[in-house]
């Protein structure tokens, strides 16, 4: 699926009013999605339709949502500042530890620029919404995003495109809270991803280039990362991650375009879901010259980052 880059921007309007939630269902899949927090998913869930019991594929977090999309850039920006072309720009911190994390976009709301009953397509335009300044991204920029439902099949379609007048650093990723059990308390929820290196990090922030190392294997090999605790950042191959619930007996495959070349895994020990996060770039990617690490793409003015994440039930 392509997306219309700058004609979804041509003719920018305020969005006037809030807008009611979007239900997409296929077959036994269900997923609601809400245009007002950041075109966020708010659920999606399986029906067994054996024993007519339903469980979320992610987890429904009041806060955040089920899934969240990170814009314009990924993950945290250390110290909420960045260098561009030499000025230096002040983002909004919004992290404990001073960072801006996840964009800006996941705040924001959206507007609905088509739909029907197995997909819906939405946008949103910085120029149109009004947010305190200091919570801006320093520059004009809009993201499409579009979802398609099919019985066996997410499709997940992401861009961002340079509304400015002037060049800048720009990414976007993906923030799924995926439950580690769905039907069954006992699952044991095993994630296998094409991951290539892992970056060296303090505090989340790289501080070298990735290296194969043993996360690396682990992850290749499948891991249930039960008793472990990661925050970590990887580069990946294209080949589709797994993940694999054992006693429900579901499987899934998620097959990211090349553009998202980037993978977060954050597996917090109490809690009832793992993020495994595709993304275009790496944590501080906009600071990637001081820390010897991938640098991100640079959009020029009317210039597109497309992305696509399919996830499909595997039999």
């Amino acid at each position: 699926m392509n997306f219309n880059l700058l004609a979804d921007f041509l003719d920018p309007r305020p969005i006037q009013s809030a807008m009611p939630q979007i239900t997409l269902q296929a077959g036994d899949w269900t997923l609601t999605i809400d245009p007002d927090s950041g075109a966020r998913i708010s659920s999606w869930t399986i029906t067994d339709p054996d024993k007519n019991t339903q469980a979320h594929l992610l987890h429904p977090n009041p806060d955040v949502g089920a899934s969240f999309v990170m814009a314009p850039w990924s993950n945290r920006i250390a110290d909420a500042r960045f260098s561009f072309d030499g000025t230096e720009h002040q983002l909004k911190p919004n992290h404990p530890d001073g960072s801006a994390i996840h964009g800006v976009a996941r705040d924001l709301p959206w507007a609905i620029a088509d739909r029907s009953p197995v997909s819906a397509r939405l946008t949103l335009d910085s120029r149109t919404v009004p947010v305190d300044a200091n919570s801006r991204f320093p520059f004009a920029f809009g993201c499409a995003q579009r979802f398609e439902l099919h019985p066996d099949k997410l499709t997940i379609d992401l861009s961002v495109t340079n509304l400015d007048t002037k060049p800048f650093p720009g990414g976007c990723g993906h923030h799924p809270y995926f439950c580690r059990s769905l039907f069954h308390r006992n699952d044991q929820l095993t994630i296998k991803a094409p991951v290539r290196g892992h970056y060296p990090a303090e505090h989340q922030i790289p501080t070298g280039p990735p290296k194969d190392d043993d996360f690396c294997a682990a992850l290749r090999e499948g891991d249930t990362f039960i008793g472990s605790e990661l925050d970590e950042v990887f580069t990946k191959s294209h080949e589709p991650i797994e993940l694999h619930w054992d006693k429900s007996g579901v499987r899934l495959a998620i097959e990211c375009s090349e553009t998202l070349d980037h993978l977060v895994v954050f597996t917090p020990l109490s809690a009832p879901f793992v993020c495994i996060e595709p993304t275009t770039m790496t944590n501080n990617g906009f600071n990637a010259k001081a820390t010897n690490t991938a640098e991100v793409r640079v959009l020029q003015p009317g210039e597109t980052v497309q992305t696509s994440l399919c996830i499909t039930r595997v039999q």
